[in-house]
């Protein structure tokens, strides 16, 4: 996960990626929304995998995420990193919508 918080335009795919530290894999990962465990959905993607995908994102993801991953002997979370949405239709064709992805 990214050290700040990131922004993403609705509609757009969004990737959010666990950096390890630490353990020998395999590992076994978890995300969370707000700290609540998360499945996948139509456009909420690899909850259990080192890799978050929203595709497309919503306004409604707007939260704080972060994932575990956990070995046969430990569980060792991540950092957290806020998702903003923008509703970049206000913003068509111009540089200034408020962007970035990992």
């Amino acid at each position: 996960t990214p050290d700040g918080p990131i922004a993403g335009c609705t509609g757009d795919a969004v990737l959010l990626t666990a950096n390890l530290s630490g353990g020998t894999g395999p590992f076994d990962y978890q995300w969370y929304r707000d700290g609540i465990p998360l499945t996948d959905t139509q456009h909420i993607t690899g909850t259990q995998t080192d890799t978050l995908t929203f595709s497309p994102l919503f306004l409604e993801d707007a939260a704080t995420y972060h994932a575990t991953h956990t070995t046969a002997a430990s569980t060792a979370p991540q950092g957290s990193v806020g998702v903003t949405p923008y509703d970049c239709s206000f913003f068509p064709g111009s540089v200034t919508c408020p962007m970035s992805y990992v």
